[in-house]
Formats: C-alpha cells, structure tokens, sequence
C-alpha cells in the first residue's frame, strides 16, 4: 500500500487539492490571451497549478500549449535553443514535422537540426552565434509565427524564469523579450519560478521591462478546511481511517502549508503506517 501522501513531486491527480479559482482563473488567461506572472512561496504549489491549467486545457483544439523549463538554462544562446525546440515540439508528435517546421519558420536564420536515436528526447535546435546576434528578433517571434501558421492559440509557460537574471547582460535580454512578446496578439505567456523576490523585482519594479506584463496571480494558502478534507480523504484512499480532529490537529500544527505537514507525515512515519490496515489514529506518534 502507498503511502497517502507525495512530497517533492508535481501534484497530479488526486494529490491536487483546491486552487479551484486559480485555476479557473489561469485557464480562463490560456484561453483569452491573458499573460499571466504568477508569484507565491516556495513548495506553495505553483508549478503544479500550471501543470493542471494544461492538463485541464490539452484538449482544447484552439490552444497549442508549450512548457519550459529554465532551471538549467545559464546562457542567452542555451535559453533560444530551448524556447525554439520546445515550440517546434508543442506543434505535433511527428519529427518529420518538426523539421519541416525548424526549415521553414526561420527565414534569415538557418538552424541546426539534430536527432538522436530517441528522437522525442535527442531533437535539437541550435544556432550559429552571429545569427542570435544579428537576427534574434526572429527566434523571439517563434511562437507568433507558429500560432499564423496553425491558425491556433499558442501558450507558453516559463518555469523558473527569474533564472534569465543570471545571464551575462539580464537587462538587455528582458526588454529584447518584452519588446517582441508584447506584439504578440496571438501567443499568451505564462511567468512564474520559484525566487519570489526576484519575480517581485522583475514584474512590480516600474524601472523593469517586464513591469505590468500580465495578469498578476498572487497564490495565497490553501484554505484550512479544504487541507482538512484533503488529509481525511488521502488516509482514505489508502485504506487508512483517521479521526477529523486528528486531521484538523495535523493542519493546524503545519499552519496550513502543503509542504509543512507533507514533510511531516512523511518524517513521523505516516507513510510506513499506511502499509497496514487499520485506523491510523490508535497508533499515533506524537508529532
């Protein structure tokens, strides 16, 4: 028997809870081409947020949806490497496409294409130096030209985008990106990561280029109950009875944070305990 909770991971299926006007809120911006900044706490679950919105939105044949992850992105070139290949990939599930599209997109750019022997994870797309220079305007506009040529929606969510503020000139390379995406009429962007002073700084300080980019998402905890019937339901689900005034005292001992009484759990041996039948609270520790 699993344990009733994950920690450290994206939540998905059953292990998302709440957020329900967030994510009304955040499909609503994919689908109205509405950017969205999205700011919170650590482990507060944003990245899981997001991951639901195109979960929840995949089948919508008006939307082409594009996910990206910076956390390992340390240059200006490796960032336009990724952004072009991952939207090149977003267009379909078919290489032969893909290099179609990687061949016919760049008009003054002429892009290096290689595949591996596993070609869902070996694609890449990659430039010559000077190009980026002199002509990245044409890589930034990727996305644009993707959703004329689809005739489609295309979202684009950043992940750990604070992370560009560790690139050689940051400042150069923000207002390069605000000045191509906000003409962007067809393509809604997603910003969000896990540094939420930085993020505050990039998109609420009037001297950034990416002040007032978008809809600003502010997540706040999830609310107390909703946490309650969330543990109650999770113990459940794994043949575990508890009491609701344990799983009240349990919300209330983390302060009503995810990431507080998942450590927690997990550390005081909850995830041990769900392996045996029985109602968990007659062999309680004291936490």
């Amino acid at each position: 028997m699993h344990s009733p909770f994950q920690f450290g991971k994206i939540a998905v299926g059953e292990a998302f809870t709440d957020r329900e006007e967030e994510l009304r809120r955040l499909i609503a911006n994919f689908e109205h081409r509405v950017h969205t900044v999205l700011i919170s706490p650590r482990r507060w679950g944003k990245s899981s947020l997001v991951e639901r919105a195109i979960r929840e939105t995949c089948n919508n044949r008006n939307l082409r949806l594009c996910s990206i992850d910076l956390f390992n992105v340390r240059t200006e070139e490796q960032f336009l490497s990724i952004f072009s290949r991952e939207l090149i990939k977003s267009t379909s599930g078919k290489l032969e496409e893909w290099i179609g599209l990687a061949r016919t997109l760049f008009q003054r750019i002429t892009p290096r294409v290689s595949v591996g022997t596993d070609p869902a994870n070996d694609f890449e797309v990659s430039f010559e130096l000077r190009d980026i220079k002199e002509h990245y305007t044409e890589i930034l506009d990727l996305p644009e030209q993707i959703a004329k040529k689809t005739g489609l929606t295309v979202v684009v969510c950043l992940d750990e985008f604070q992370d560009l503020g560790h690139f050689d000139d940051p400042l150069l390379l923000q207002k390069r990106l605000r000045a191509a995406w906000q003409k962007h009429q067809r393509v809604t962007y997603c910003l969000y990561g896990r540094k939420r002073h930085m993020l505050h700084e990039l998109f609420g300080s009037p001297s950034m280029p990416f002040y007032r980019f978008g809809d600003l998402l502010l997540l706040a905890k999830i609310e107390r109950q909703h946490l309650v019937e969330f543990v109650t339901r999770s113990f459940s689900r794994t043949r575990k009875k508890i009491p609701l005034a344990l799983s009240e005292q349990i919300v209330e001992t983390c302060n009503a944070t995810l990431t507080m009484w998942s450590n927690l759990l997990i550390s005081s041996g909850c995830g041990r305990e769900a392996r045996r039948p029985g109602p968990f609270w007659m062999r309680q520790q004291r936490i």
